[in-house]
């Protein structure tokens, strides 16, 4: 059986513990990706493929200061331990960091 309040007490909750972010379209740079996939390597993991072509719009992108968002299914948590994604693909994902950090 669905629990709304829990849904609704959860979504209260990522909302008020969201970063808002005002774009200027005139004058902010952005680059949006979504529907990573990643998994841990194997023969289901869609991004695979992609990683390197990714890493380097990334790093092309980093250095011409643009501000990263990433959308949703981006790990594949429902198939993979989020320990395995993240030892997997760390390199990415503090590649990614460098967007909010600079």
């Amino acid at each position: 059986m669905v629990n709304i309040k829990k849904i609704v007490s959860t979504l209260n909750k990522v909302n008020r513990n969201a970063t808002v972010v005002n774009l200027s379209l005139e004058a902010d740079k952005w680059i949006v990706f979504s529907d990573h996939h990643r998994g841990v390597g194997d023969g289901a993991d869609d991004f695979a493929v992609c990683k390197q072509s990714y890493v380097n719009a990334l790093n092309y992108y980093l250095t011409q200061d643009y501000g990263l968002i990433i959308l949703g299914d981006v790990e594949e948590f429902w198939e993979n331990a989020l320990k395995s994604v993240i030892s997997k693909y760390k390199d990415v994902l503090n590649l990614e960091n460098q967007f909010h950090i600079q």
